[in-house]
C-alpha cells in the first residue's frame, strides 16, 4: 500500500471522478490506496511529445503549478474576455491527453513530496493584468505600518464626530463630490487620503480568489481565458478567475487591525525574544 495523490480525475469530464480527485487532493492523509486501484477511463497510450524533460515532478505539482498557478499568473484582458460560450460536458468533444507522461519517472509519478516544486522568487515581477498583479497593486496603495496610520485614523474620527457625521455619511458626500469644501486644511485632507487608501488596501489583503477550470474542446477558439499546457499531460483549459469577498471595510476596522497586529507583535516578542537582539548580544 502506498500513499498517492491522484489528481487525474480533476481533468476529467466525469463528475464522479472529479469529486474523487478533489477528495484525494484535499484529504491525502485519509486516503491510502494501491496503484492498482486507480480510477479507469484514462488514456495510458498517449505519451508526452515534448523534447525536453517534463517540468512537473508529481501530480500535486501538475495540478497546482500546471493549472492553478498558471491561472493566477495568466494575463486577462477585461475588454476581450469571452465568457459567454458554454462548453458541453461530452467526452467526445474533448481533446485527448495523457496524464501518464513518458518523461515522468515511475517513482516520481506517484510521489507526494514537493522538494523540487516551483517557487516564486520574492523579487520576481508579476505579469501585468494577471489576477495576482491586480490584487497586489491595490494592496500596495499604501505600505506604511498601522502605527503610522492610527494617528490619521484618530484625526479623521475626531473630524467626523465634530460634524456629527459617520464614515458612511462621509462616503456618500464623497460620491456626490461635496467633500472638498470641508477639507479646509492640508493636514486633514492628507489624513483622509491615507485612511481611505489603507481601507481600500485592506480589502485587497482580505479578499479571496475563486478559480474555475474546464476542459476546452479541440476546436475551441483561443480567447484570452484559455491556458495551454506545455506538456501533453496538461490539457487546454478554459479558466475563469474571480476576486470575491470585496466588502468595504468600516472605519473602525483600523482600530481592530491595530489591536490584532499589536497582539501578534507581543506574542512574537514573548516567544522569540532572542531574534530581536543584535547579533553581538545574542
Amino acid at each position: 500500500m502506498t500513499f498517492i495523490l491522484d489528481s487525474h480525475p480533476i481533468y476529467s469530464h466525469d463528475v464522479d471522478k472529479l469529486d474523487y480527485g478533489l477528495n484525494k487532493f484535499f484529504h491525502l492523509e485519509n486516503n491510502s490506496i494501491s496503484s492498482s486501484e486507480l480510477p479507469n477511463g484514462f488514456d495510458h497510450r498517449n505519451v508526452c511529445s515534448c523534447s525536453e524533460e517534463c517540468q512537473f515532478v508529481n501530480d500535486r505539482d501538475r495540478l497546482v503549478r500546471g493549472t492553478l498557478l498558471k491561472a493566477l499568473l495568466h494575463k486577462f484582458d477585461c475588454t476581450n474576455d469571452d465568457t459567454k460560450a458554454l462548453i458541453p460536458f461530452n467526452s467526445t468533444d474533448r481533446q485527448p491527453f495523457s496524464m501518464h507522461c513518458a518523461l515522468h519517472a515511475d517513482q516520481k509519478f506517484h510521489s507526494t513530496s514537493c522538494d523540487s516544486c516551483y517557487s516564486i522568487q520574492r523579487n520576481c515581477t508579476l505579469p501585468d493584468g494577471c489576477v495576482l498583479q491586480r490584487i497586489l497593486s491595490v494592496q500596495l496603495l499604501i505600505t506604511t505600518d498601522i502605527a503610522f496610520i492610527f494617528p490619521h485614523y484618530k484625526r479623521v474620527r475626531t473630524f467626523l464626530t465634530s460634524h456629527g457625521w459617520t464614515w458612511e455619511m462621509w462616503l456618500k458626500l464623497a460620491q456626490k463630490g461635496e467633500v472638498s469644501k470641508y477639507l479646509d486644511t492640508q493636514e486633514i485632507a492628507e489624513s483622509f487620503d491615507i485612511v481611505e487608501k489603507y481601507l481600500i488596501a485592506l480589502i485587497a489583503r482580505d479578499c479571496s480568489v475563486m478559480i474555475t477550470v474546464q476542459r476546452a474542446k479541440p476546436d475551441c477558439p483561443l480567447p484570452s481565458s484559455v491556458i495551454s499546457g506545455t506538456c501533453c499531460c496538461i490539457p487546454r483549459m478554459l479558466i475563469s478567475c474571480a476576486i470575491i469577498d470585496l466588502d468595504p471595510k468600516p472605519l473602525d476596522k483600523l482600530r481592530d487591525r491595530l489591536d490584532l497586529e499589536t497582539a501578534v507583535a507581543m506574542e512574537a516578542i514573548n516567544r522569540q525574544f532572542k531574534l530581536l537582539l543584535p547579533k553581538s548580544l545574542s
